[in-house]
């Protein structure tokens, strides 16, 4: 005597292939109108405020492309992407070494990942008031701040 069992599915197959609900075209456009709606919004909304911390959108856009050219904004976007590299190939370079070294030697390894659970779990945002008391106000804070955040994601991957 044999027993055969039957599996009953929802979605049926087509040539290997499952058949979603939506069309692909569907989700794609979904995905293009909820920003475009949710910005056109923004506009209708903020079209008549008068606000200083509120201006409208149209307000921010005529500011943005007034500045856009000028070397003030050119020098401080260099900045803040200068900021940004040396962060991350900081984290990174650490971040590596660091995983390779844990995954490579065990004792190691059982010595150090609890510690580095524990301040992974803390926001790297909330570390920012002890890193100004520290060290003040500067390109050292915000390179700290940024490696910081990008260090754990990138140890705890290795």
């Amino acid at each position: 005597m044999t027993l055969t069992t039957s599996v009953q599915t929802s979605a049926r197959l087509r040539r290997g292939r499952r058949v979603s609900a939506s069309p692909r075209w569907l989700l794609i456009l979904v995905e293009i109108a909820v920003p475009v709606v949710l910005v056109a919004l923004w506009w209708i909304v903020s079209a008549g405020s008068t606000n200083t911390f509120f201006p409208p959108l149209s307000a921010i856009l005529a500011r943005l492309g007034e500045l856009i050219g000028t070397p003030a904004f050119l020098g401080d976007i260099g900045i803040s992407v200068l900021n940004l590299v040396v962060s991350f190939l900081i984290a990174t370079v650490v971040g590596v070494l660091l995983g390779c070294a844990l995954g490579l030697i065990a004792p190691l390894s059982w010595f150090v990942e609890p510690t580095i659970h524990f301040f992974r779990a803390i926001p790297p945002v909330a570390l920012v008031p002890i890193f100004v008391s520290l060290f003040g106000f500067g390109n050292g804070t915000r390179i700290l701040s940024i490696s910081l955040a990008a260090l754990f994601p990138i140890l705890i991957s290795t």
